[in-house]
């Protein structure tokens, strides 16, 4: 910024500087984490997804989309429900109610064989591992 005097003549300058370099290399490393947490999530052959507590899909892999038949911009923002056969809906929303409030905490981790519905309407046996985390953002499930 110009230092100017009295009568309006620039005099001189000043401004202030600050070292990032800190953060720089923080912004940096967690580029580089999400990077391979992409890759890892888009190379695994089997089917990850993530939604958040009240079902809207957040996540897609690869595989869910060779698995289901949706690609990810299809799906994303799309309820669970549309994976789900409809003779077991019911069960699925009774079963994810119970784990959010904690009555079925044997659930998250453990491997459970149900039925999936792809995007073609044909139902096919697959296992489910459910993992649940939070952040500020709120609770998501990893199928």
């Amino acid at each position: 910024m110009p230092l100017i005097d009295h009568d309006g003549n620039i005099i001189g300058t000043f401004g202030i500087s600050k070292d990032i370099t800190d953060r720089k290399k923080t912004e940096e490393a967690l580029i580089q984490s999400e990077e391979r947490y992409r890759s890892v999530t888009q190379s695994a052959n089997d089917a990850i997804i993530t939604a958040n507590s009240i079902g809207e899909i957040s996540g897609w892999n690869k595989g869910a989309e060779k698995t289901f038949g949706y690609s990810e911009a299809e799906i994303i923002g799309k309820h669970l429900n549309l994976l789900i056969p409809d003779s077991y809906l019911d069960s699925y929303v009774k079963g994810i109610k119970r784990v959010e409030i904690g009555d079925e905490r044997n659930l998250i981790g453990k491997t459970v064989e149900l039925s999936g519905l792809n995007k073609f309407g044909k139902i096919f046996p697959l296992e489910l591992s459910l993992s649940e985390w939070e952040t500020s953002e709120g609770k998501f499930f990893t199928e």
